[in-house]
């Protein structure tokens, strides 16, 4: 130090590099969560995805959090789960490989800098039992727990483990928790959930959902009990620039565009409808009395069934999606049931009504005529026989969706999340050519209105059933009258 008690250049190098080196070490204390990582943190569910785009920061937000847990170090700004004593932590990825470059780096920091990741460096446990089957890989990873901001002198663990190694592998352990970087099967996921059972611990999922409409997907996006999500987009990663974004989102191809900018589940070759939901979801209204109604059915013989009840207004040919059900497991009579009150409506149906029953050799169709609704005398089909099957009512409706003839009650939830996964996938033919064919999954209302739109031509304003009581019987008297002579 100089004279006057100025530090020399030399001196203040030397800080700067203190400076650094500490911030390297220390990363957990500066972590400053964007807004859609604080939101993750904060999901009151015992398990929380977060849907991310690549390179968005969600890996980061579950390594900083897991740091939390396993040094009992918390933030001001926590309000989540706090534990007060050393814990055992669960860390899955696909691959070991992926398990040293994803999480591991994240936490421990890479080889040739230890103690740069999320944990403090004075915390770690030097040197960690390390991975017999991946170099520099680790098995576990040992940290000291500190009460109030002081070493307690227990021991928190993490356990690295990859979903490569096999369900039997996950099923031999308790967790406090778990986090698990990039998508698991199914199995393998439910089995994380299971070592968590004992302490009824968080469970943590991160990843970019190239898989689609997985399950494990959809055990999120169906808000299954104690579940939450989240997604985090580019727009969102404030470490990019706005030309940054624009460089990497060209680069991508654009079927993967979703997912890796905004999180959302990758749809194959791509969603079907592209119309913006904003421009088709409108607030609920009453439906005048002029514009005519007509529902559609699918029956649902290996998955939901489901319908729609659809207004017309003929002035502008614009249809409005006003009602939906949709409903599993349940028998004609249940459904008829339930679809009754939708009033006096004409029932559009599938091709698949004229199956007969193994028992009673019934149509499927007739069964619900014989529960009181009024199915159209045939099948949905255009009248123009040249325009029909599944391409041209997708083609129709897609169409209406662009010329802003079609429109969809907001608060109908369970058709708006089919529509945005109605998505296509290629399959090859016998002679071996590929061709793109809707994916069946998941589309129960979308085929429902569908079915509907192809029977518009017997769509009828709607009659009041007390007065189409009337109608019917003085409808039956003057038949009586004609056959009679009267």
């Amino acid at each position: 130090m100089s004279r006057r008690g100025h530090l020399s250049a030399k001196e203040r190098l030397e800080k700067l590099e203190e400076l650094k080196r500490l911030k390297a070490e220390y990363r957990l204390l500066g972590y400053v969560p964007y807004a859609k990582q604080l939101e993750f943190h904060h999901l009151r569910a015992r398990e929380r995805a977060l849907f991310g785009a690549s390179r968005a920061g969600k890996t980061l937000s579950a390594g900083m959090e897991t740091a939390m847990h396993l040094s009992g170090i918390y933030p001001h700004w926590w309000q989540g789960l706090r534990f007060k004593k050393a814990v055992r932590w669960g860390v899955g990825s696909e691959t070991g490989d992926l398990l040293k470059k994803g999480p591991q780096r994240i936490l421990f920091g890479p080889m040739e800098a230890i103690g740069t990741g999320t944990i403090p460096k004075a915390l770690l446990v030097l040197p960690p039992r390390m991975s017999r089957g991946v170099p520099d890989g680790i098995d576990v990873l040992q940290v000291r727990h500190c009460t109030e901001g002081q070493a307690d002198g227990t021991l928190s663990a993490a356990v690295f483990m990859s979903y490569a190694d096999g369900r039997a592998k996950w099923a031999s352990d308790e967790w406090d928790g778990a986090w698990l970087d990039e998508e698991p099967d199914l199995d393998i996921y439910t089995e994380a959930v299971t070592r968590t059972n004992t302490s009824m611990g968080p469970v943590m999922l991160t990843f970019t959902p190239l898989r689609g409409i997985s399950e494990v997907v959809m055990r999120f996006r169906n808000s299954q009990p104690d579940t939450a999500w989240c997604g985090l987009g580019l727009e969102e990663a404030l470490h990019f620039s706005a030309k940054d974004r624009e460089r990497i989102i060209a680069s991508y191809p654009e079927h993967e565009r979703e997912a890796r900018v905004r999180g959302e589940p990758m749809l194959g070759e791509g969603k079907i409808f592209k119309t913006p939901e904003s421009v088709i979801a409108i607030d609920g209204f009453v439906v005048p009395k002029h514009f005519a109604v007509i529902a559609g059915m699918d029956f649902g013989i290996d998955h939901p069934f489901a319908a729609v009840k659809l207004a017309w207004d003929k002035d502008t040919d614009t249809i409005y999606v006003m009602q939906t059900y949709r409903e599993r497991g349940l028998t004609p009579v249940a459904h008829a049931s339930a679809l009754r009150h939708w009033g006096n409506v004409r029932w559009a149906w599938p091709h698949d009504g004229l199956i007969r029953d193994r028992q009673s050799a019934e149509q499927i169709a007739q069964f619900y005529r014989n529960e009181g609704l009024d199915l159209t005398s045939e099948h949905a089909q255009y009248p123009d026989e040249r325009k029909n099957g599944l391409e041209a009512s997708i083609v129709d409706l897609d169409q209406r969706m662009q010329s802003g003839r079609f429109k969809v009650f907001s608060h109908l939830h369970e058709w708006l999340d089919e529509y945005r996964y109605y998505h296509r996938k290629i399959v090859m033919a016998e002679n071996g050519a590929r061709r793109s064919v809707p994916v069946k999954e998941r589309d129960d209302l979308i085929s429902a209105t569908r079915y509907a739109t192809m029977m518009l031509h017997y769509a009828e304003v709607e009659t009041p059933l007390p007065q189409l009581d009337r109608y019917r019987a003085a409808y039956a008297k003057q038949q009586r009258r004609s056959w009679m002579g009267a």
